[in-house]
């Protein structure tokens, strides 16, 4: 199985006041949805299609989602998951995705997963090392490519970070 993790796009500042309602209305600025309207042929063309496509039900998260589910991924079957928002444990993701890959017999699936840090970055260190620990920071539009037989605590390996700024070297190499 293959999973990529997505960070969200650059999305509006959260305000001192906001409360938690508001900060799941919290929508992508005009450069977040510049970057991933850049991005997304590159990250198609990286990753090529893929199964699935699953996004924590935060406004920002939604929108990155759906740009790149419109640009990029069309065929991905999609699911909205309040396992992958920003405060909730990511041993709940990992269950989900272990009952997932049973239920469709999916072990050699291709997942996109948006999402927010902490929570990606705690993620990736449960997969890899079994911990809940950030082993990856992940900046906004960033994506992590993880490898694994079957979804499991410390079963999980690394084989791709892809910062904003290597995507668009990728994008634009050098002559």
């Amino acid at each position: 199985m293959k999973l990529i993790l997505i960070r969200h796009a650059k999305a509006e500042e959260r305000k001192k006041s906001d409360s938690v309602i508001d900060d799941f209305r919290r929508e992508l600025t005009r450069a977040g949805i510049r970057r991933i309207e850049r991005i997304s042929p590159i990250l198609h063309r990286l990753i090529g299609p893929i199964d699935y496509l699953i996004t924590s039900p935060l406004k920002r998260a939604l929108q990155t989602a759906k740009l790149l589910h419109y640009q990029s991924w069309k065929s991905a079957k999609w699911f909205e998951l309040e396992s992958l928002a920003p405060d909730t444990n990511p041993k709940l993701f990992i269950q989900w995705l272990a009952k997932l890959a049973l239920l469709k017999k999916k072990g050699d699936a291709t997942i996109v997963v948006v999402g927010h840090e902490p929570h990606l970055s705690r993620l990736v260190g449960l997969l890899t090392t079994g911990k809940a620990t950030a082993t990856v920071v992940l900046q906004k539009s960033a994506m992590c490519v993880l490898e694994f037989k079957m979804p499991g605590m410390g079963d999980g390996k690394i084989i791709g970070l892809f910062q904003p700024r290597d995507l668009r070297r990728i994008s634009h190499p050098k002559a």
